[in-house]
């Protein structure tokens, strides 16, 4: 959602980064560029990012329709 209403935003020329570590999530903001013309502006970096350096074990429930995560 919030990918999508920068790209307005930037359009024609911004660039929007947008990371995005869960794979369904990835895949549907990639379909909603698509369909909204927005593919070429919003650059999709399936990873987590964070203040620290290292890595952390990410659970997806994959029963929660929300497809909420935590750490």
């Amino acid at each position: 959602y919030f990918s999508l209403l920068m790209a307005r935003k930037v359009e024609p020329n911004g660039t929007v980064h947008s990371f995005e570590p869960i794979p369904i999530i990835s895949e549907r903001l990639a379909n909603h560029a698509i369909k909204n013309k927005y593919d070429q502006i919003i650059k999709i970096h399936s990873v987590a990012i964070s203040d620290v350096c290292g890595t952390a074990q990410m659970y997806v429930l994959p029963s929660n329709k929300t497809i909420a995560s935590r750490l």
